[in-house]
């Protein structure tokens, strides 16, 4: 029996809120993942405009006045303002400057710059071109939230989420900041999804993770948030025990084909929770459906011999770029509240040498391993806990 988290010195998770193509909040997320619900097309999956407004009803998301009029329209922004309002405020205690904020895109507010910069070549006149997309959202979403205490943006491709859980982690840790709002936020624009497409990577049809047949990824929309505190104030499930961070250089868009980025921040997440690869007991994998992707991460699990059953819950959700890291550790929160595992839906199992979970079913969970693969060869991974009660 692994030993369970009780330790001083752990990091918990105290709040959570996601709104994804699925519906809003965890739960709707999850039952789609138990139903192995798809919605894809033509391997895209947005969040619907009805949840936009039903998002920006239920706040008054912009209490001052915007730097720049068109981000009142912008839905990255409305379901961020939301997500952070929400945890907020079921937190109980209002932002002080000893809260840290750090934001995971890479998108922020292309959006607006996209169509600032098709006015420009217009020749028509141009506002949104000169709002920076990644600076511009945090500074927006400070100024509306009224808040004061440290704040960064992390852009590092798809293991942004997942590295800004990991870097808030260190705050609280070292004492620079008691509490922090970590949000993952992602939203389908022009650039994202040319980009992929350009290099062949997104599938026109359904997303397979795990599977030597898979045609590519598939992009969605996504906004995760969550709270870190030092202390668990009766109300955490999960703990991040541990944290690594590895890269291996190999390639702008693709992994060393010998998994060793991926094993590189497992092992160094295994050794700053101070377990052994044996204690996990489940892996919630990167796992997207690209060929060299999966393989990679395939390649790092068998190394470490972890035997453990592995998921990918991408086959549903699609993957939501910075958010995924995010979303996902949300989802994870909810399988140790469960005592469940997910399904790695529309996986192969026979095609791999892992122990890729052809089922949803009640498992005991002490310990998780989440891992994000993103371009350039960074890599991150956690180690997620269960609090004792």
């Amino acid at each position: 029996m692994a030993q369970l988290i009780n330790d001083s010195h752990s990091v918990y998770v105290t709040g959570s809120m996601a709104i994804h193509p699925f519906g809003m909040g965890i739960q709707s997320l999850w039952e789609a993942c138990i139903n192995k619900s798809r919605a894809f097309q033509e391997g895209l999956l947005y969040i619907s405009k009805d949840l936009t407004e039903k998002c920006r009803g239920e706040f008054n998301l912009f209490p001052q006045k915007p730097l720049v009029k068109e981000v009142i329209q912008n839905d990255l922004l409305i379901w961020s303002l939301y997500s952070l309002k929400k945890v907020i405020n079921e937190s109980q205690l209002p932002l002080s400057n000893r809260d840290g904020l750090i934001i995971a895109t890479t998108t922020g507010l292309t959006r607006i710059w996209e169509q600032g910069l098709l006015s420009h070549f217009k020749n028509e006149p141009v506002t949104g071109l000169l709002y920076q997309p990644l600076g511009g959202f945090a500074g927006e979403i400070n100024q509306q939230l009224g808040h004061c205490g440290p704040l960064q943006v992390v852009s590092s491709a798809c293991s942004a989420g997942t590295q800004a859980i990991g870097l808030g982690r260190s705050w609280i840790k070292s004492g620079f900041v008691e509490r922090c709002f970590i949000l993952g936020a992602e939203q389908i624009c022009n650039l994202t999804r040319s980009g992929f497409k350009s290099l062949s990577l997104v599938s026109g049809n359904d997303c397979v993770p795990f599977n030597e047949e898979r045609s590519g990824i598939c992009l969605s929309e996504a906004v995760g948030a969550l709270v870190l505190e030092g202390k668990n104030r009766g109300k955490a499930v999960m703990t991040v025990e541990g944290y690594g961070s590895a890269s291996d250089g190999y390639s702008m868009t693709s992994p060393k084909p010998d998994g060793s980025g991926p094993y590189n921040s497992m092992s160094a997440a295994l050794q700053d929770a101070n377990i052994s690869s044996r204690q996990v007991d489940w892996i919630h994998a990167h796992g997207t459906g690209s060929l060299h992707n999966d393989r990679a991460e395939a390649a790092a699990i068998k190394k470490l011999e972890i035997l453990s059953p592995v998921s990918s819950t991408k086959g549903i959700h699609g993957h939501s770029l910075a958010a995924s890291g995010v979303l996902e550790t949300i989802l994870c929160e909810e399988a140790f509240l469960r005592q469940q595992i997910l399904e790695s839906s529309f996986s192969e199992p026979k095609h791999f040498t892992i122990n890729i979970n052809d089922r949803s079913r009640p498992s005991q969970l002490d310990y998780i391993i989440k891992n994000t693969l993103g371009f350039g060869g960074i890599n991150a991974s956690l180690v997620l806990g269960r609090v004792s009660k």
